[in-house]
């Protein structure tokens, strides 16, 4: 197919159980001008075999170790052929519309928001999302703002970021020279933000395509014992260097970049001084 509009890109590591219930969604789109791109990270459970034996016009790639979700984000991209980017983890799912809604809207912009919904898959999962809102990572609508504005409006504070990629439909153009950093989580902090500050005209839309799936084994909820905790403070450390010299290479405002990195900056000094406290207390009690 010349000139695709859309690559729906799938990190895949381990997922065959998730592939057999939700992949045929990705695949049945009612748009027609789009391509499914997979690198899958050297999984021992059978999820290659099965994409391969399963669907034969998705473009899969195995990687030949086991890099990890930063590095294969970049491979991703590298072998996207659309206009546009979409990342779908292969243990969500999404509306088999999604592509047409957003083809109503996206017209000029370089990044369109969409909305998803967070639905907890056990019990314990179930039990933690009691009163919580299930639209939470969403946004308001609005029409047409510019990068700079919308870093503003939405990756600032501890509730009202969102910078999961599968939230965001990405003109490719953006990602030039742009690469995620090679690691299994936090790798998007500092990148799309980045992607937001560079865009020129973006557009959030109400519609409502994604299915955010909680389960106890998720690599983002897999951080309760001590050791995970501080080593996802020294990640986060890492990520914020990159987000700050990501954010003062754009051509925002001062005064934005400022508030921006103010922000991370004391977004990270709350997490250390809290595991510092828990590593205080621990100590204490030994």
């Amino acid at each position: 197919m010349e000139n695709i509009k859309y690559s729906i890109l799938v990190p895949l590591y381990n997922k065959k159980e998730y592939l057999i219930k939700y992949f045929s969604k990705i695949v049945k789109q009612s748009f027609d001008n789009y391509e499914i791109v997979v690198v899958d990270d050297a999984s021992t459970d059978g999820s290659y075999e099965f994409l391969k034996d399963s669907y034969k016009n998705i473009n899969l790639i195995k990687n030949s170790e086991n890099h990890g979700l930063g590095y294969t984000r970049n491979v991703l991209i590298h072998n996207a052929k659309g206009k546009y980017l979409i990342f779908v983890d292969p243990d969500d799912y999404i509306e088999t519309d999604l592509l047409a809604e957003i083809d109503k809207e996206i017209k000029d912009v370089d990044i369109l928001r969409f909305q998803n919904v967070i639905e907890p898959m056990t019990p314990n999962r179930i039990e933690q999302e009691m009163g919580k809102d299930k639209y939470r990572y969403g946004c308001n609508p609005v029409d047409n703002i510019t990068g700079e504005e919308a870093l503003l409006k939405w990756c600032l504070g501890e509730r009202n970021i969102n910078t999961f990629p599968w939230t965001y439909v990405i003109k490719k153009d953006l990602y030039n020279d742009v690469y995620y950093p090679e690691l299994n989580n936090l790798e998007d902090f500092a990148i799309t933000p980045y992607l937001i500050a560079k865009a020129k005209k973006i557009k959030a839309i109400p519609y409502v395509g994604y299915h955010y799936l909680l389960y106890d084994n998720s690599l983002s909820s897999n951080d309760n014992n001590l050791s995970s905790k501080v080593k996802k403070i020294q990640t986060l450390y890492d990520v914020v260097q990159l987000a700050i010299i990501n954010i003062s290479s754009t051509n925002i405002s001062n005064e934005s970049k400022k508030i921006y990195i103010d922000d991370v900056i004391n977004r990270y000094n709350i997490r250390k001084a809290k595991l510092d406290n828990l590593l205080e207390s621990t100590r204490v009690r030994k």
